[in-house]
């Protein structure tokens, strides 16, 4: 009986049965392997206690920045998604950051330390302030991600367009400074349901790194636009790129059929957006290429049809697109398949992430 009590005082408290469980492995190395494979293994979940607030709520916390330094915006957004759909499948309440490690977080912002929050909504009540004071707190990890959807390539099936769609409706909502900004400018570009949406990815993908999408030319681009007007009878072309050269061979085509935001940052010499910028004079430069990109690929799912290439923004436009419960009325995936080089994408990053 006294053993059974024993048994039961040390279950009932967990740093005591932990206490136990090592006094135990010490004697047997395969206990021992077992409790250390628990603790690295990627599968597990393991939850911490940092505080005493929200005893009654287990907190998800989908924490982007050191990991997440050369993700671009698309990138990390579908992340986003992917780590919500794993909190919601576990029933536990999300909190999204994205940090200063983040290409997006804009120091010149100083009433808001959260880039997630420049552009949108809190997921839940649970602020972003007070999760590290929150008594159950689970960190995601990189894998969770991949449970419900697709992390290492650019080939996603119809399936998770629409599971993610419905998960972006369900969690993730522009907060009210950022519809006010582009949200009627774009229901114009949209309106009557004619509108083609056209994504032009060049200026860095043209350097044809290792495991990334085979560069679509602008000229092909602009060949299946015109072919895409002609028979489906599009009234206006929406062009959304980084390139401020695509943006000169469309309008020389399509003249004043032709519309696409004039305030955008777009490269005129090749150079990516997101990297190496830090040189461009403007305010709240940080956060101006989040927003131009988000308005790029909201309006693009808000078209009423699609070229675009593979790439995180067609994908992100996709899933937009999946959210509204529509679909695309014409839709052209231009896949040329991934690059297979010596070109390793790191070796672009090392000296970035270096300075």
């Amino acid at each position: 009986m006294l053993v059974d009590k024993i048994k039961t005082l040390i279950k009932n408290h967990p740093r005591l049965e932990a206490c136990y469980m090592l006094l135990d492995a010490i004697k047997d190395e395969t206990k021992a392997k077992r409790i250390v494979g628990l603790k690295r293994d990627p599968y597990t979940i393991i939850m911490k206690s940092y505080g005493d607030n929200h005893p009654n709520d287990n907190i998800y916390y989908i924490n982007y920045d050191e990991e997440y330094k050369v993700n671009g915006f698309c990138s990390i957004y579908r992340f986003v998604l992917l780590h919500l759909a794993f909190a919601d499948d576990i029933n536990m309440k999300s909190i999204v950051r994205w940090g200063e490690n983040t290409l997006y977080y804009d120091k010149s912002i100083t009433n808001c330390h959260n880039a997630f929050e420049y552009y949108f909504n809190p997921v839940s009540d649970v602020s972003s302030k007070e999760v590290m004071e929150c008594k159950h707190v689970v960190m995601s990890k990189p894998l969770d991600a991949s449970a419900f959807g697709t992390v290492t390539n650019y080939t996603i099936p119809d399936s998770e367009f629409e599971f993610l769609g419905s998960i972006l409706k369900k969690y993730v909502h522009l907060n009210n400074n950022i519809r006010n900004m582009f949200w009627d400018e774009m229901l114009g570009i949209v309106e009557g349901g004619k509108t083609l949406g056209v994504h032009v990815r060049a200026t860095d993908y043209n350097k044809g790194y290792n495991r990334h999408p085979k560069i679509v030319t602008p000229e092909e681009y602009l060949y299946y636009t015109q072919e895409a007007v002609k028979e489906h009878n599009f009234e206006k072309v929406f062009l959304a790129t980084d390139d401020e050269n695509v943006i000169t061979l469309f309008c020389n085509k399509f003249g004043e059929k032709l519309v696409y935001y004039h305030d955008i940052y777009r490269s005129k010499n090749g150079e990516a957006i997101h990297y190496g910028n830090d040189h461009v004079k403007r305010d709240h430069h940080k956060f101006l290429l989040g927003l131009e990109i988000l308005k790029d690929f909201y309006t693009l799912g808000h078209c009423a049809g699609l070229i675009a290439g593979i790439s995180n923004v067609s994908m992100c436009a996709r899933i937009v697109k999946a959210s509204t419960g529509e679909q695309y009325v014409y839709k052209n995936i231009i896949n040329k398949g991934v690059n297979h080089n010596f070109h390793e994408t790191r070796s672009f990053f090392k000296p970035m992430i270096k300075k």
